[in-house]
């Protein structure tokens, strides 16, 4: 798996130097960014729409696994102040 990332990441930097060295004018680097856009939105929404299912069953599963009531709220409440540790009321540029 690593070895396939990293033919990836080669592949990558080779294209954009590749796209570099080849297209020099503005009128067509517009239309090559132009091309290149839309097979990132869709590379994005493709993400997002595999994110959210897996985030939801992991975390249904391992509720589901927890036999205990009062791990469940524990549990639940460390949740709830997680991102309380990381936010400052007021903000800090009032």
């Amino acid at each position: 798996m690593t070895l396939w990332v990293l033919l990836a990441m080669l592949l990558g930097v080779a294209f954009g130097l590749a796209c570099h060295a080849l297209v020099t004018e503005p009128s067509s680097l517009k239309a090559w960014t132009d091309g290149l856009g839309l097979f990132a939105t869709i590379f994005l929404r493709a993400i997002r729409m595999i994110i959210a299912p897996l985030v939801f069953s992991t975390l249904f599963t391992g509720v589901g696994r927890i036999r205990e009531a009062a791990t469940i709220g524990r549990i639940a409440v460390q949740a709830m102040m997680w991102p309380r540790s990381w936010w400052r009321w007021p903000p800090p540029w009032r």
